[in-house]
This record gives C-alpha cells, structure tokens and sequence, in this order.
C-alpha cells in the first residue's frame, strides 16, 4: 500500500473539515479518533515536520481522551498538522519512480473475483443456450404427456448446472465480502457509536442475505437433481418459495438499517422505535407471502402466491438500490440501473410456466440474467466497502446529515462552511 493509501482518511479531513467555528476541533478530533492508526504510522515512517505533526495529533486524541479544552484555534492548528502530513507524502510519492507490473492486493482480488464471474457466466450461458435450443428443437412430447413443468422442474440437466455454479459463486462472495466488512468494523471505534452499531446492523443482514441465497441454490440444486430423477413435487418447490422469502427479507433488513435510525442513544433511548417497528411490519408481510406461495405450489392458485414472493423481494430490492444511489455511496449509476432491472426480474419467476410454453428459452435466460445481476450487486458491495463510500454514508447518519430537515440553521450553515473550503 503507498503512502497515499495510508493517509487517505487525514487527507479527507484536511480537505472536507472546516475550521471556522468553535467545535469544529472537537469534530476534526473525533474523526482522527477513528483514524488514530494512520497517524500512528505517520509517526513511524515520514519524518521531520510531518512526524513532528503526527506526535502532536496523538497527544491532542490523548488530552481529547482525558477531557482536555476545545478553543477555536485548535482546528487551525490540527490542519496544520494535517498540511504537514499531506505534503510530506506527496513528496514521497513524487520521489519515488512508478511501480512497473505490480498490482495492489486489492486490485489482485477483484481482478479474482472479475475472472470468476466471467467463467460462471461463459459456462452458464453456454450450457444453458445449447441445453435449451436442443430441448426446443427436438420431437414434441405425446399427447399423454405431463403438463408444462413448474420453473425448477424445467430442464433439469441444464438447471443442475446453472444451480451448482451459482452456488459456488455465492459462496465465493461470502468469503470476500465478510472479510471485507470485518476490515471495515476494525476501523471503526467507540467514539462513534451510531456509525459502529450500524455497521453491525448492516453486515449482519448483508451476509445473511447471501447466506439465504447459498441455502436457496444449494436447495435449487438438490430440488434439480430430484427433478432429473422424476422425483420433483410441489412441496419441494414450497421449500424454495419459503427460502426465497428468507434472503427477501434481508433485502428489506439492510435498506431499514440504511434508511431508518436503528441505533439507540442515551440522549434518544427510543431512537430505534420506528425501525422495529417497520422490521416487524416486513417480517409479517413475508410470512403472509410465503404462506401464499405453499398454498399456490399445493392447490393450484394460478401462481398468484408465488408472484407475491416475487414482489416481496423485488420491492426489498428495489427499496435498497435507492438507498444504495446516495451520492454518500459513491456508486456509478449504471450499477443502480442494473439493479433496478434485477429487481424487476424477480417477479418473472412466477411467470416462467407461462412464458415457456412459447418459448423454452426463457427459463435459463432468466437463471442466466439473475446470475449476472447478482455479480452487479456483490461489486456494488464491494465497491462501496472499498471506496469509502460505505463509511462516509455511516458518518453521516453519525452526525445527522442523513436527516438533514432537521438540522437547525446553525449547524447547515457550518456544513456549507465546511463543504465551501
């Protein structure tokens, strides 16, 4: 990691920190808290005034720590601090000549995850076009055949493979992505118990999520394997809706966390009363969807119950992908516009019978396409994990930007202060 990297966090509050009011150093403070590693190792590799700099910021976190004062000009002075550090680094940067063939470890991990996904993809696709052209191509079944099949029951040798591979893909963004929120919550400390307690909140529904959807596809894949057998049922089908309704309710767990105050405070003990109680308003609606959908699978309610899962989740979905599109996220648009599509795409599960009895195609191309859409939404974690966009959305729900109706004109007039520097 270059020196840039390692002092990304003090150049952010050199840049974004306003020194103008007289609590504006107690704030700069609380983020160097946060931070106090960068500066620790500021005062072990940069030299002269910037390590100068960086012993004079761990002090001041000490004195902070033991209640020392707060005086309009200690923000100054931290800034300048914080100049110090900065310059010493670009030095750094410009000294040194430019890394030739090397690759950040970061970099080596997406570029990982990028080959992985376009291997699933590339298998997936193949097996599952050639797989379907041959069944839609081949002799039309007898007139005592069996009804159209329900969406997991059709082409089973194409399905088990489509189900396998995008378990193993899930799997494999379980693993990086919780090492990735684990890095994050490290970085995070008491001094910002909303912040910290959130991230909690939100890794906890993030990974379930996923979690949900390795149950469902594994379950996928059994029900696949079944099917080719000739053993499929509609009571294997109501496992899949009811897992379906579990990961959905993730969806909807991690956009509460993002849009509703969900952390309790000593100045506000009932600060997380409105979020409860929408989590149980959601628990309630997937439990009724869910039913729905095992009441459809066994007595043949038009697939009316299992469209209700569909736009459980897509709404979950849809709901979170807003959350997702603050500019505090940092995300690139054309992700959210992928992942508004993904979210329509759930509802055309229940409606694959219907489609393939024109054309067999259309179940694997919607296995295919949610695939692909779930790689769109495991970089979008990713990238707001790894660009910051992630923390600074929880710094403002911290300091109360994220309900900015209900800033007073004192502290909105020290935010465009803060953010006309």
């Amino acid at each position: 990691m270059n020196p840039a990297d390692r002092t990304r966090q003090l150049t952010y509050a050199l840049n974004h920190f306003s020194d103008h009011f007289h609590d504006d150093g107690e704030s700069v403070l609380r983020w160097l808290e946060r931070h106090k590693l960068e500066i620790e190792w500021a005062n072990v590799e940069l030299a002269g005034d910037a390590r100068a700099a960086a012993k004079d910021l761990l002090k001041l976190i000490e004195l902070k720590s033991e209640g020392g004062s707060n005086s309009p000009q200690l923000a100054i002075d931290i800034k300048h601090d914080l100049k110090a550090i900065a310059d010493s680094v670009r030095t750094q940067e410009a000294a040194q000549p430019a890394a030739t063939g090397s690759v950040a470890p970061g970099a080596r991990l997406l570029w990982a995850t990028f080959l992985v996904n376009f291997i699933g993809v590339l298998v997936g696709t193949s097996t599952g076009v050639i797989g379907r052209v041959f069944a839609a191509t081949g002799p039309p079944a007898s007139a005592g055949s069996s009804p159209k099949p329900l969406p997991l029951q059709a082409g089973p040798q194409v399905a088990v493979v489509l189900h396998v591979l995008q378990t193993v893909i899930i799997f494999f963004f379980i693993l990086v992505h919780r090492k990735w929120l684990h890095d994050l919550a490290s970085r995070l400390t008491d001094a910002v118990p909303i912040a910290k307690k959130t991230l909690e909140q939100f890794k906890r529904g993030w990974l379930f999520m996923w979690y949900g959807w390795l149950a469902l596809y594994s379950w996928f894949s059994i029900a696949a394997i079944q099917s080719w057998r000739g053993h499929g049922s509609p009571s294997i089908e109501s496992v899949s809706d009811v897992l379906d309704v579990v990961s959905g309710f993730a969806l909807w767990w991690c956009y509460l966390v993002l849009d509703i105050p969900s952390v309790n405070i000593a100045d506000a003990p009932k600060r997380d009363k409105a979020f409860w109680h929408a989590v149980w308003i959601s628990v309630f609606a997937g439990i009724l969807c869910a039913f729905a959908a095992v009441m459809d699978r066994h007595f043949q309610w038009g697939y009316s119950g299992v469209a209700l899962v569909g736009l459980y989740n897509a709404l979950g979905l849809a709901s979170l992908t807003g959350r997702f599109g603050s500019h505090y996220m940092g995300l690139p648009r054309w992700m959210l516009l992928f992942l508004y599509v993904y979210s329509m795409l759930q509802i055309f599960y229940s409606f694959l019978p219907v489609l393939q009895t024109n054309t067999a195609l259309w179940t694997p191309a919607v296995y295919v396409l949610a695939l692909i859409l779930k790689m769109v939404l495991a970089l979008a974690g990713a990238t707001m994990m790894q660009n910051g966009g992630l923390l600074r959305y929880l710094d403002a729900a911290q300091f109360g930007l994220l309900e900015a109706g209900r800033l007073s004109d004192q502290k909105w007039s020290a935010v465009k202060a803060a953010v006309a520097q």
